[in-house]
């Protein structure tokens, strides 16, 4: 693939119009999209890196999911030092325009589990911002890769200073606290009695509909 033409032509050619119909309910209203599956733009993503061939996603018409999703698996999936990878996630986050394309690449940086400690400072920054989507991608960030029993409660202090009254980022803390009451229970129930009430409701949902949680706290879960 070595023109913006090519790359175009093969997103119209592996679009899928039941699945475009599909996801364009679950994205903002107006999100222009070909439908193409995830998998496949992983795939492509991987080429596109392996071949060092990332420059035709600049002129690509950014307007398009697909186009800024890949930017995202590119920035997530290319090699370099540990700043450069952590620099080029952080403004990908700055472009993010919907739950999908965050959460999709939060899932790819994969690498952040051995570098924890450094990138553990740029979420901070994330999380400080007055974007929804940097906040979210922060979290996210966060619930995929730090909530092991080595770095559960310094995750749960991050989020629990989340400030962002975004619906995503609500949501996504939510997510968070409710993964964290799975694996300790201990620490993570005081973050969800103290955080905002719209918070707790969505995380005592996730809890009720989770097949993993049987903790002692059932019982208020099932009756907040």
């Amino acid at each position: 693939m070595n023109s913006t033409i090519e790359l175009i032509d093969f997103l119209q050619k592996n679009s899928d119009s039941d699945y475009r119909r599909f996801h364009a309910k679950l994205l903002p209203r107006g999100t222009l999209l070909y439908g193409v599956r995830i998998p496949v733009l992983r795939s492509l993503a991987k080429t596109l890196v392996a071949e060092e061939n990332t420059e035709i996603l600049r002129c690509a018409d950014g307007t398009y999911y697909e186009i800024r999703l890949l930017r995202g698996l590119v920035a997530a999936m290319r090699k370099g030092s540990t700043e450069e990878r952590i620099a080029r996630i952080c403004d990908f986050a700055a472009t993010i325009e919907n739950w999908a394309e965050c959460d999709t690449v939060a899932a790819t940086c994969k690498w952040i589990r051995r570098y924890k400690e450094k990138t553990f400072a740029a979420i901070g920054n994330l999380l400080a911002s007055d974007k929804e989507y940097e906040v979210r991608f922060g979290v996210v960030l966060i619930l995929c890769y730090y909530l092991d029993e080595a770095w559960l409660k310094r995750a749960l202090d991050a989020v629990a200073t989340v400030r962002h009254p975004g619906y995503y980022v609500k949501m996504a803390v939510a997510w968070c606290i409710s993964k964290a009451m799975i694996e300790s229970e201990e620490d993570a129930l005081p973050v969800l009695e103290a955080a905002d009430p719209e918070i707790q409701k969505m995380a005592r949902q996730k809890l009720r509909d989770s097949y993993r949680y049987r903790g002692k706290a059932g019982k208020e879960i099932d009756k907040a």
